[in-house]
């Protein structure tokens, strides 16, 4: 008895297992059609985005899926930008110019060399493809959705990604500056929060440790304060 429930176990176990393996092989496959099937919106790219230049190392991360394109007139004020005479526009283009060639960018080809409203040239292109707009200028973001094109904001990225900063934490940064009120000292951290240390105008170039105490949310953005740790 024993031997023939082993065999008939033994002969179901085969059964199921082959039935499952099948099963999980059609799965797979059919995931693998879906996926491939499935595309991401092409990223269009304007001037504001490549002379911010995050957009390179965002790249890098593969966090950003589908094609990530320009238009060619877009290239071309960049390089009219590039050839000013003013020299913060001419570093401006030339810094766009850079992100492009470091991104090995290509550049959707329209006839268009320089139009006169290169913002709405662009959401039309991005319209006609389908694609996904991504900028650094707030006013082609607003202009964007009022249009309703799907937009990124690398600024909007950036907040996001930010460093949340509490009360109790313990932080070291340097003093750039005396703050509004006496003996005030004032540094940054890394994500360009503005950091008021009380007493710190004693150290000002100095790197200190700081304790925050409270964390401010204003219209021009979030500022915090601290008090310098004492030492020993």
């Amino acid at each position: 008895m024993s031997a023939i429930l082993y065999v008939v176990l033994g002969v179901m176990g085969l059964s199921i297992g082959a039935r499952r393996a099948e099963d999980m092989a059609s799965l797979m496959a059919e995931g693998r059609v879906r996926k491939a099937g499935k595309k991401s919106p092409v990223k269009m790219l304007d001037a504001s985005a490549l002379i911010d230049g995050r957009i390179a190392a965002l790249a890098r991360t593969g966090v950003i899926e589908g094609d990530i394109v320009t238009a060619d007139f877009i290239l071309a004020e960049l390089q009219e930008m590039a050839d000013s005479s003013d020299p913060a526009r001419r570093l401006r283009g030339q810094r766009g110019l850079d992100t492009a060639k470091l991104m090995g960018l290509k550049a959707e080809s329209t006839g268009i060399t320089s139009p006169a409203e290169s913002d709405v040239a662009l959401m039309t292109l991005v319209r006609e493809k389908s694609a996904t707009l991504i900028t650094a200028d707030g006013t082609m973001h607003k202009a964007a959705r009022i249009a309703g094109i799907p937009v990124i904001n690398l600024n909007d990225l950036a907040v996001a990604l930010r460093t949340v900063t509490s009360a109790g934490d313990v932080l070291t940064l340097r003093l750039t500056k005396e703050g509004k009120e006496a003996g005030q000292g004032v540094g940054y951290l890394p994500d360009g929060t503005m950091l008021v240390v009380e007493g710190g105008s004693e150290h000002i170039g100095d790197t200190v440790a700081v304790t925050v105490t409270s964390v401010l949310q204003t219209s021009a953005g979030r500022m915090a304060f601290a008090k310098l740790n004492e030492e020993g």
